[in-house]
């Protein structure tokens, strides 16, 4: 891993959510944005997992995909283990607690308690694979819906920040507390789905008329869960407020808009 690249870690959502809107059966807006050149894509097999669960089409593809990086515990635990020996088990169980944190105060005693016993034997006993299994049997008691895919991927990013990767980009959902908590860290910056389109513009130099197409699309699976608008900012005020999509995607082909690092778009106009 180099210290000078661009990292885009995905999360479960935001693969979802690009792969549903497209241009047409086999042009998934995904697949453009993983095209951009400037940044490194990559993934935590968790999001895998949880995409097999609810758009098998997107786990599919994203098995196949050549241009994202699926890394496991076992990889990451590995990664650390190369630099801090047998520290870096107790290193990744406190960037783990700090992941679960991010949800609740309780998260890790609850769930990784399995963990935290085989963390007490003696340290020459310990080893990857005893480790991540440990890991692996607490996971797989925790159940779905309790937010893994967000630790698994706030856990990555505190991984490579460790290593000393500096420009990482955590493409996320619309999940405010993940979202905010994320951005809260100084070397992290979010991309919101709807940033997506900023991306396809300004990366990719996408066509008004050709990003409209995938647009349509979005607007379509959003107004069919009764979603017209998304928040963004218009005044100095710092309140976010409700704007319509087609006026967003306007402003934004007008050269109007700007992203900030929370992943909200902002009036040129405008102070962050």
């Amino acid at each position: 891993m180099s210290s000078n690249k661009k990292y885009a870690i995905l999360d479960t959502d935001f693969i979802s959510k690009m792969y549903i809107t497209r241009k047409d059966e086999n042009s998934q807006l995904i697949k453009l944005i993983v095209q951009i050149e400037d940044f490194d894509f990559i993934c935590h097999h968790q999001t895998l997992v949880e995409l097999q669960r609810h758009n098998s089409d997107a786990a599919n593809w994203l098995q196949k995909e050549k241009s994202i990086t699926v890394y496991s515990d076992l990889d990451l635990i590995t990664l650390l283990e190369n630099i801090y020996n047998k520290s870096a088990f107790y290193l990744f169980a406190n960037l783990l607690k700090t992941s679960c944190d991010v949800f609740s105060s309780n998260y890790y005693n609850t769930h990784y308690q399995e963990l935290d016993k085989y963390l007490s034997n003696p340290i020459d006993t310990l080893n990857v694979d005893g480790f991540v299994s440990k890991i692996s049997s607490c996971d797989s008691n925790i159940g779905t819906g309790n937010n893994l895919g967000e630790i698994k991927l706030y856990t990555i990013a505190q991984v490579l920040e460790t290593l000393g990767n500096n420009q990482l980009y955590v493409f996320c959902s619309d999940d405010r507390k993940a979202c905010y908590t994320l951005n809260g860290q100084s070397n992290f910056e979010c991309v919101r789905a709807l940033g997506a389109f900023y991306l396809a513009k300004n990366y990719l130099l996408l066509s008004k008329d050709e990003a409209k197409s995938y647009y349509d699309s979005w607007m379509a699976f959003h107004i069919e869960r009764n979603q017209d608008s998304f928040k963004m900012y218009l005044e100095k005020n710092n309140q976010l407020q409700k704007v319509d999509g087609y006026n967003i995607f306007n402003m934004l082909y007008n050269n109007e808009l700007k992203l900030l690092k929370n992943g909200h778009f902002c009036k040129n106009d405008l102070n962050e």
